[in-house]
């Protein structure tokens, strides 16, 4: 303790306790001043539904608190490439809420922003508990599958009316090039009469609509939580009420008519689904009385039951006309 004593000491002393000061000073400032970030900027104005390029955009280097709002120079490899949802000023800053794309963060706010390609629309497709899986998340793909006839007021055939005249003359027709005169030549195709009428489908039928829709949001039914106490009253997710889903834009009239029409169910398909197999026969109530049927006659070639208890329910109305004979009144 002498050393401190000492001139010497006193001015070790000193000069510890002005660093120590000095140190506390710049850390402290440190905490004070906003951390510099690399925003993502616009270099020249971006019109609403251009493409976020390299050649449209650059960094600057901004001190800021919460950068979140805003795409970072390090985010450009995820936000990049993506249509822009409104006008974007030179000089500004782009916002994530700007940015069209697949899982957008700000798509629970904007739906539109989860959309992605220009083409497409957002439906809403009411579930029920009952034929809907609750573990389904955004991104994932459903088919949609409508069924008409069951336990609705529509019933009866669904008849296509047979065309004499399915179009004019004028509707089609194709232009050529004289190799002569080299003048336009059209000639019109006269139109094929259809007297025959076409199948008829009795309902009711089921026909998938569209394959392959992307879920975009997904809405919860709320309930009441009974594991709470009376003074701290909560609420827990429910089932799966609805589902927003992606179609394309000539497909909204189908899928329109399915949900007012028919009864409307959504199958979750594998994260590999090949997205080309867009064709399926549907079923009606021809298809199903055809299988039924030929059910029946593979199952017909399997052996009679010897005894009443090993005869079922299933098909039993299919071997009782072997089994009994007819009344033949023979007039005797």
């Amino acid at each position: 303790m002498k050393i401190f004593q000492s001139r010497l000491g006193q001015v070790l002393l000193g000069v510890v306790i002005l660093g120590i000061a000095v140190a506390g000073f710049y850390f402290g400032a440190r905490m004070l001043v906003p951390q510099t970030y690399q925003i993502v900027v616009a270099v020249q104005d971006i019109q609403q539904g251009e493409t976020i390029t390299p050649e449209n955009v650059s960094y600057s280097e901004v001190q800021m608190t919460d950068p979140s709002a805003y795409i970072l120079a390090d985010e450009i490899a995820e936000y990049g490439y993506h249509p822009s949802v409104r006008f974007l000023a030179a000089g500004e800053f782009i916002p994530k809420s700007a940015v069209s794309m697949s899982g957008s963060p700000d798509a629970n706010a904007r739906l539109a922003l989860g959309i992605e390609d220009p083409d497409s629309v957002s439906m809403r497709i009411y579930v029920s508990e009952e034929s809907f899986p609750e573990a389904v998340v955004i991104g994932d793909s459903v088919d949609i599958t409508v069924t008409i006839g069951a336990a609705t007021f529509l019933s009866g055939p669904i008849m296509p009316e047979p065309t004499t005249v399915p179009y004019e003359p004028v509707a089609d027709f194709t232009v050529s090039q004289d190799p002569d005169t080299g003048e336009l030549v059209t000639e019109y195709i006269e139109p094929s009469p259809t007297p025959t009428p076409g199948r008829n489908y009795y309902l009711p039928v089921t026909k998938t609509v569209y394959h392959g829709a992307r879920v975009l949001n997904v809405l919860y039914n709320i309930e009441y939580n009974p594991d709470t106490s009376e003074e701290a009253t909560s609420f827990v997710r429910g089932a799966v009420l609805a589902v927003d889903v992606a179609v394309p834009r000539d497909m909204q009239e189908a899928v329109a008519f399915a949900l007012n029409n028919g009864v409307v169910n959504l199958a979750i398909l594998d994260p590999n689904f090949d997205p080309q197999n867009n064709v399926s026969p549907g079923v009606s109530y021809d298809d199903f009385a055809e299988f039924f049927d030929a059910q029946r006659i593979f199952w017909l070639q399997t052996p009679i039951p010897e005894t009443p208890n090993d005869m079922t329910m299933p098909g039993a109305g299919s071997i009782s006309e072997t089994m009994v004979a007819p009344y033949v009144d023979d007039g005797e």
